[in-house]
């Protein structure tokens, strides 16, 4: 298993120590290619946009990729969601659970990560349904983005939602999970399935008066248009 990361990443020198553990340990296991891990867990660490920048390009650098990423309760705000964007992007791994529960995304943020896993070529995980071999079974992305700076929730999902395009399971609690979605085989597949737990619970923007330093990088966000997504 990988190294835990420390219990604070709000300075860029505990960022670069927690990198700088994690290719000692990839050096370590003697393995070309990308390295998956079960989970990334960064929550609570005091991360902010710039930390953000820095540790998602050392991830990509070291080509480790998680597919569960705990990034809840921090300080990002849209600049930070673009990092988290990119690293995304460089890997063909589907992510089963995404959690930024609790930090400072906006309108922006929240469109931008949609648009990313809309264009993921892994997104959704889709694997055959062997008792109906006609269809495939479609496993829903656990996200969870409560008690962000999203203005009317219920006003973004009906902007962005698309009938046959996305599949977006929101409730007021955490649970139960949606089941598999089945769909014909024939069919075009969803490119977004995702489950939004306690989505309608934002924060009110007048209350967040914690400002992160400013970011000393500037991000590459992925800017891909729709008829680019995988058929």
């Amino acid at each position: 298993a990988p190294p835990p990361a420390p219990a604070s990443l709000a300075e860029p020198a505990a960022v670069a120590e927690y990198l700088e553990l994690l290719a000692n340990w990839r050096a370590s296991l003697c393995l070309e290619g990308p390295i998956a891990i079960d989970v990334l867990d960064v929550s609570s660490r005091g991360i902010d946009n710039e930390a953000a920048v820095s540790l998602f390009r050392g991830l990509t650098k070291l080509r480790i990729v998680a597919g569960r990423i705990n990034i809840a309760f921090n300080f990002l705000y849209d600049a930070g969601v673009s990092a988290l964007c990119c690293y995304l992007w460089s890997f063909s791994v589907s992510i089963l659970d995404l959690n930024l529960a609790g930090n400072r995304l906006t309108k922006v943020g929240i469109a931008e990560l949609l648009a990313c896993l809309s264009c993921h070529t892994s997104h959704p995980l889709c694997l055959h349904d062997f008792p109906s071999p006609g269809c495939l079974k479609l496993f829903p992305l656990r996200l969870d983005l409560r008690d962000n700076l999203l203005v009317d929730p219920a006003g973004f999902m009906a902007e962005f939602e698309t009938p046959g395009e996305a599949k977006l399971f929101v409730t007021s609690e955490d649970g139960p999970p949606p089941l598999p979605v089945l769909v014909d085989s024939q069919s075009p597949v969803p490119v977004l399935c995702v489950f939004l737990p306690c989505f309608i619970q934002q924060r009110s923007l007048k209350h967040d008066v914690e400002k992160p330093r400013a970011s000393s990088g500037q991000v590459q966000e992925p800017r891909q248009l729709r008829n680019s997504r995988k058929a």
